[in-house]
């Protein structure tokens, strides 16, 4: 059986690049529109079974642990650490987001730093690399298309979510990381602030913005420019 033949600079190029009518509006003109999994994948959970839940162990992060907010294990059910899984590991800042059901879309940003595993339906959307995407940053984007995502996610008659949804979404790419990149991207990220966190409510936007922290606190690393 021959081997696939390796897909030329131009097909690369027309997967990961958003055509121009279908771009949501305009950035930098040193940034470039690509689709999201360019830059971050989204890892499904599994199904652990209630019968292997227990009082204590490694706590499981359900669809019902996620609030829109921030996500802790304070609440979630436990189940033996013989069950340990690297590969459903929930760790601290991890965006995760419900695929399916009455909440689907709905996010939640662990904050401990207590390890925990994703049970199934919660999908953990992680940056490739974290050199070319900020956490923050991503944080921002994915809260800011919940609009677009709930959309996509109840086309059908079934609400639902997947990863080739989640990174098939038009996402800014900002060039390499200097001061002025950060500071377009602080721009952005204002602008995306503005226009889609009144949907929260008076006191819901103080929370959105506390639990993805603000812009000036993008982190300024050696070598920047």
């Amino acid at each position: 059986m021959s081997k696939a033949k390796p897909k030329s600079m131009e097909q690369l190029l027309e997967e990961a690049l958003v055509p121009k009518d279908e771009q949501p509006y305009e950035v930098p003109g040193n940034w470039v529109w690509v689709k999201f999994g360019v830059v971050a994948k989204l890892f499904n959970g599994y199904a652990f079974k209630s019968t292997d839940y227990s009082d204590e162990g490694i706590p499981i992060i359900r669809i019902s642990d996620l609030n829109g907010m921030e996500t802790t294990p304070e609440t979630a059910v436990r189940v033996p650490r013989e069950l340990y899984n690297e590969k459903f590991l929930v760790r601290k800042g991890d965006l995760l987001i419900a695929m399916s059901g009455a909440t689907t879309g709905k996010i939640g940003i662990y904050n401990s730093d207590e390890i925990a595993m994703q049970n199934q339906r919660v999908g953990n959307i992680k940056t490739i690399n974290d050199n070319i995407l900020y956490v923050v940053y991503r944080n921002y984007f994915v809260i800011s298309s919940s609009t677009e995502i709930s959309k996509l996610a109840y086309g059908g008659a079934q609400p639902n979510i997947s990863g080739a949804l989640i990174e098939s979404l038009p996402f800014p790419l900002p060039p390499k990381r200097t001061k002025t990149h950060r500071r377009e991207t602080r721009q952005l990220i204002r602008k995306i602030r503005e226009r889609k966190t009144t949907r929260f409510g008076s006191g819901g936007k103080a929370r959105f913005i506390k639990t993805i922290r603000s812009p000036e606190s993008l982190p300024r690393r050696v070598g920047d420019e």
